[in-house]
């Protein structure tokens, strides 16, 4: 069962269309990240769904009970929809206590004082805040100030939270951190989250499955972490995940050939059937390339750069042809079979490549 459904939504402001027919599902007790660049339409979306703008097409049902649908002339306020949320700037009343903040939704819809203190006090301890309740925004931490808005969303609703960029703003140690307990948090109370942000890695930490939007405000792909990651369906949703490295390459009689100059130079791959054409990348990752040696019959060449080491790895830039590419390689193997000097000529032997057209068309080729 799904908590919310999304069916052909779309949203505008004035002429501009955000998002157009889009489609998704929330599952019951799971964590969605919808991962985007900047301006991609994720945070409308999730306004959208809070009942904070109108969408102008579409339907939107949160636990079976239809929340928007122009068709229908349906309309239900925000706060009738029981939704929590937390915001990127936490947006936490700064003249009220951590236990007034967090009661606060609860104070808006009259439930009783008691009860809005056992239940305020109840999601404190749940973010390991209990002892700060008579404290102000002030006299907190930016990871303290996060908790509460946290708090804030659970007593609004225990069923779905919708979280807009909510770590951003912290250090990464401390982004490290909140994440693990938002995770844990979902996992201890079987709440459904949406989680909106362009952190890669976060959405992965959090979420059992990704969407990716691209910057037309379309859906790329939806799976699980791993999925999105190893099987990517397009060369958008695999350039926009990590760093990510495309080489042209044409298909001649069975031979990969990189354009090099003023000829092609043979770019050795096993177990790899292609039929003949002129017109495909191959796409790889910096980790997914080995140094071999220059004559070498597995691979191709390349000459090293730049050389710079990052404590647990060493990252390189390679020239191959007229293109330079990312290659990085563990520290400890590195130190172990010797690291390249820059200006040296280089084998290279891909590991596990993916080819898509180099027209852009969506889907892998091979």
């Amino acid at each position: 069962m799904a908590t919310v459904e999304m069916k052909d939504i779309s949203v505008s402001y004035g002429k501009n269309q955000i998002i157009n027919k889009l489609s998704i599902d929330v599952r019951d007790g799971e964590s969605l990240a919808i991962v985007g660049p900047s301006s991609c339409g994720k945070t409308s979306l999730l306004r959208a769904l809070c009942g904070f703008i109108k969408i102008t097409e579409g339907e939107i049902s949160v636990r079976e009970q239809v929340v928007s649908s122009p068709a229908r002339r349906i309309s239900i306020a925000p706060e009738r929809r029981k939704i929590g949320v937390v915001f990127q700037d936490y947006a936490v009343w700064p003249h009220l206590t951590v236990l007034e903040n967090i009661a606060y939704p609860l104070k808006k819809r009259k439930v009783a004082k008691t009860e809005a203190r056992e239940r305020a006090l109840k999601a404190l301890a749940l973010v390991r805040m209990a002892e700060f309740g008579d404290r102000l925004p002030s006299q907190l931490s930016g990871g303290q100030q996060q908790r509460v808005a946290l708090a804030r969303a659970l007593v609004s609703s225990t069923d779905l939270i919708v979280l807009d960029e909510p770590i951003t703003n912290l250090d990464a140690t401390l982004r490290e951190e909140m994440a693990y307990e938002i995770r844990n948090l979902q996992h201890e109370l079987g709440v459904t989250v949406l989680y909106i942000t362009h952190d890669q890695e976060t959405a992965m930490t959090i979420s059992d499955r990704m969407a990716i939007m691209d910057n037309t405000g379309h859906i790329r792909q939806v799976g699980t972490a791993e999925t999105v990651w190893t099987k990517p369906t397009d060369k958008y949703v695999f350039e926009f995940l990590g760093v990510s490295n495309f080489l042209p390459v044409e298909f001649h009689g069975g031979k990969m050939l990189l354009k090099d100059g003023d000829g092609f130079q043979r770019i050795a791959l096993p177990n790899t059937q292609v039929p003949d054409r002129n017109d495909l990348l191959v796409a790889f990752r910096p980790m997914d390339v080995q140094f071999t040696s220059p004559d070498s019959e597995h691979g191709f060449v390349g000459t090293v750069k730049r050389v710079t080491y990052l404590g647990n790895q060493f990252d390189y830039i390679v020239q191959v042809a007229d293109q330079e590419i990312r290659v990085q390689q563990d520290s400890f193997d590195a130190l172990q079979h010797g690291v390249p000097e820059e200006g040296s000529l280089q084998g290279l032997k891909l590991v596990d490549p993916v080819f898509y057209s180099r027209e852009g068309q969506a889907g892998v080729v091979v």
